[in-house]
């Protein structure tokens, strides 16, 4: 099994690539009383309504053209 543990400059790195297209998605609080707060993160917003088209366009940025 390959392992692929990038360091956090790698990660910074994509973030910046993806975010020039895209805006980050927003936490909402759940009204729910659970006793202790609870967030979701709404992958469901974008025009697209999809989350994996990040890590595809950031691997096809790096692409040689």
């Amino acid at each position: 099994m390959i392992v692929n543990n990038p360091l956090i400059g790698e990660i910074i790195q994509a973030r910046q690539r993806v975010y020039k297209l895209a805006s980050a998605t927003p936490l909402q609080e759940l009204d729910i009383q659970l006793g202790f707060d609870c967030f979701i993160k709404r992958e469901d917003l974008p025009p697209i309504n999809a989350f994996k088209w990040r890590g595809a366009f950031n691997r096809m940025s790096l692409l040689d053209k």
